[in-house]
């Protein structure tokens, strides 16, 4: 139960993805992006499935990628050589075995998916590395570049309408003005 990595901020500036169902009421909706607002943080709204693609990709596949990282440098003589980018691209292995089991099978038809992108991206990666491409290669690594500047996390927006209007619910019984 890991309780000692609890701590009182864990949601606290963190990314939220909210999955809006037509049974939603707007009561129930404004609860919860008052909950995320109230944590200093800034809800994304989107499908479930646009859901399951985004944490297969951002959130499962990592864990997978650092756990097979772990498992092949346990097969090396010294696997303790390992520097920065070592430390951070396996801080999520070995942390909750149970629940990641669990995690990835629940998602699995987007976690295939991503596998199977990120194996043909790996083949051309393999491909340019054997016949020594040097251009493509810089270029590889001068898109991810870019790419990264290009996408900082994103910075704090107004709240939504819905919370910032003083939303009128109908509670059943009379209209509730609320505001955050």
């Amino acid at each position: 139960s890991h309780h000692s990595f609890a701590r009182g901020s864990l949601f606290v500036d963190s990314s939220w993805i909210l999955c809006s169902w037509d049974a939603n009421s707007k009561e129930a909706i404004w609860k919860v992006e008052s909950m995320v607002y109230a944590l200093d943080s800034e809800p994304t709204w989107m499908s479930p499935t646009e859901h399951d693609e985004h944490v297969a990709l951002l959130s499962h596949l990592p864990h997978a990628l650092a756990a097979i990282m772990v498992q092949m440098a346990n097969e090396l003589n010294q696997p303790e050589l390992g520097g920065n980018s070592w430390r951070d691209l396996t801080r999520v292995d070995g942390n909750y075995p149970e629940l990641w089991r669990q995690v990835m099978l629940s998602n699995r038809d987007s976690v295939v998916n991503q596998i199977d992108e990120l194996q043909a991206r790996l083949s051309a990666l393999k491909n340019t590395l054997a016949a020594e491409d040097s251009k493509t290669l810089l270029d590889f690594f001068r898109r991810a570049e870019q790419i990264k500047l290009g996408h900082p996390r994103k910075p704090k927006t107004e709240k939504s309408a819905l919370i910032t209007e003083n939303a009128e619910i109908d509670s059943g019984e009379e209209s509730q003005t609320h505001s955050v």
